[in-house]
């Protein structure tokens, strides 16, 4: 297996971390958005929350690169799980919008984990498929 990227693996991979990225400025955004407009206990707690989401988010856009079982194992159920969080709250637009991105991240993540798990794991799976 070579060791050497395509463009459309490159570009794949862009992609999945520009979209981490994306997420990340985005909670950012709607969390201070979300204090500036409530400014209660309860949306400096939420705003935290998002924050820390955020924070996450812009972890991933980095550690996902580092070809480790474990992250990428780590992405897909932190994934799973902000896309339970989105569904289980009150449902709206923006709601939708963030479920849409979780979604895609998700499937992307699945359809080509090759790109981000180590190259020993792929070399292995690819002898048992022969």
């Amino acid at each position: 297996m070579p060791t050497t990227l395509t463009p459309k693996e490159r570009r794949m991979i862009a992609i999945v971390r520009g979209a981490f990225l994306f997420k990340a400025l985005l909670f950012v955004g709607f969390g201070i958005a979300h204090y500036a407009i409530f400014q209660t206990q309860t949306a400096f707690i939420i705003a935290i929350l998002l924050l820390v989401d955020a924070a996450i988010f812009l972890w991933f856009s980095r550690a996902i690169m580092k070809r480790s079982a474990f992250i990428f194992g780590l992405a897909i159920a932190f994934l799973i799980a902000n896309i339970l969080a989105t569904i289980m709250d009150q449902f709206g637009y923006p709601d939708l919008f963030v479920l849409l991105i979780d979604a895609a991240l998700l499937i992307l993540l699945i359809l080509q984990k090759r790109l981000f798990l180590p190259i020993a794991k792929q070399q292995a799976e690819t002898t048992i498929k022969q």
